[in-house]
């Protein structure tokens, strides 16, 4: 029976049609060693055989381990045939991958094959990692140091045996590619040795790594470089105004929202321009932000709702910005923005009806802001729904004291009724039927019920 499948799918395989063949591939993984042959073979077939080779190799497990290895030493196969089984192999767990990896990385002659062996790095455990990469991030070929040192970045912290002046010795790379990944590896983990080569960077004769390299000086949170950042964001040169603001004001130089703010005209910048505003912090920015809305493109305008957020704390569609801070622009200042996030954490734990996890976060929020009226709010409505009057009353009168809308008022209003004190109440629903724009059927209701009960 073996047998028959096999010679099905060495049919299938041969067959002019290219589902049949992929089919024959991912089907072979049942065969086990005795399909490894065609599975190689299979790997020089266009998409989608080929990666559906690559995928079975990869599933064969540590039976597959060895004849890769023998494969991948057969040097008349194409470079990118051995790149594809070069992936496959690094992606089985064996106790001689580590041993292999370092054989090909300091024998093997292809830099496609050494850039797969780095890129396998990040799977590997107990220090091996970091003693590869220190020897790839040193390789011959820029490509495999350029690999190297972007699979460096991967890691949330810099990988035991990784040497991090390594990395900053790369700043100074002559490939410049191998200089741009080295610049966002040195900001990725805020190596402050890396400081000194700002102004080299900044003026680098490739401007794709001048400009990365003034984007990314924010992530040390050093402020001795503000001087340098000032003198590009407000050059000659135009192309390094944005990236040097962002960081600027990310250092908490708010003197750069200027500058930001002004690219938001220029559709060549305005995308990055919106992004870097996220440090922002003031009215202003939000003011200049919610306007912009309507004339810019639908993927700016989510990332704009983005950096909102980032500014205010507030969850927002994009469609609801402009009524939502008109009417919360007076109450809001970046000083409550954290406060204001858990506002809308609270909302959401309700949604989900989550009502006892969602009074915590209201609680956090008007620990954090306490004279935000939507949170004084929400807390009343929470001590109101399990019937704790008093206290529901006192954050509804608050809420309404700061901001007299109708919603505020009722609310108010349906305490003071539920403690009886029905002058009080009845002077809350007026108050609440001249501030909504049509007194809605839950107003009108509580007043005819306010009346007939002062009647009795």
């Amino acid at each position: 029976m073996l047998q028959q499948a096999l010679a099905d799918i060495c049919q299938r395989l041969y067959s002019t049609e290219s589902d049949q063949r992929d089919i024959a591939v991912r089907a072979s993984v049942a065969l086990g060693s005795k399909a490894l042959p065609m599975l190689i073979k299979a790997l020089g077939e266009p998409y989608p055989v080929g990666y559906s080779a690559l995928g079975a190799l990869g599933e064969m497990g540590k039976e597959a381990f060895e004849p890769l290895v023998n494969a991948l030493e057969n040097l008349d196969l194409p470079d990118s045939i051995r790149a594809r089984l070069a992936r496959s192999l690094f992606a089985i767990e064996h106790e001689r991958r580590p041993e292999v990896m370092k054989d090909i990385l300091s024998e093997d002659e292809s830099s496609l094959v050494r850039a797969e062996m780095v890129s396998a790095c990040g799977s590997l455990e107990n220090g091996y990692p970091g003693k590869l990469l220190a020897l790839a991030v040193n390789d011959r070929s820029a490509f495999v140091r350029a690999r190297a040192i972007e699979t460096v970045t991967s890691f949330e912290k810099l990988p035991e045996g990784f040497d991090a002046n390594d990395l900053v010795s790369r700043l100074g790379d002559p490939a410049s590619d191998v200089r741009i990944q080295a610049v966002s590896a040195c900001a990725h983990f805020r190596l402050r040795a890396a400081l000194p080569a700002m102004e080299m960077l900044f003026g680098d004769p490739d401007v794709n790594v001048a400009m990365n390299a003034m984007w990314t000086a924010g992530n040390y949170g050093d402020d001795t470089i503000l001087p340098l950042l000032a003198r590009y964001a407000n050059g000659p040169d135009e192309r390094f105004h944005v990236p040097a603001a962002k960081s600027l004001l990310q250092l908490g130089s708010h003197s750069a929202e200027n500058v930001l703010l002004g690219k938001l005209e220029d559709e060549s910048t305005r995308e990055y321009a919106i992004f870097a505003l996220k440090y922002a912090t003031s009215k202003r920015a939000v003011d200049v932000l919610v306007d912009s809305l309507s004339d810019i493109l639908p993927d700016e305008r989510e990332m704009a709702s983005f950096t909102l957020y980032k500014i205010t704390g507030a969850r927002l569609d994009t469609g609801r910005w402009a009524g939502w801070w008109k009417t919360h622009r007076a109450f809001w200042s970046y000083d409550i923005r954290d406060g204001v996030e858990y506002y809308f954490i609270g909302l959401e734990l309700e949604r989900d009806e989550l009502h006892h996890v969602a009074s915590e976060a209201y609680t956090e929020a008007l620990r954090l802001a306490p004279d935000f009226p939507p949170a004084m709010y929400r807390m009343a409505m929470q001590h109101y729904r399990t019937g704790e009057i008093g206290k529901a009353l006192v954050y509804a009168r608050s809420a309404a004291r700061l901001m007299p809308s109708a919603q505020h008022l009722l609310l108010e209003a349906r305490c003071l009724f539920a403690l009886d004190r029905l002058d009080d109440a009845l002077k809350s629903v007026l108050a609440a039927k001249a501030a909504a724009n049509v007194p809605d059927k839950e107003l009108l209701e509580l007043e005819k019920r306010i009346l007939e009960k002062a009647a009795k």
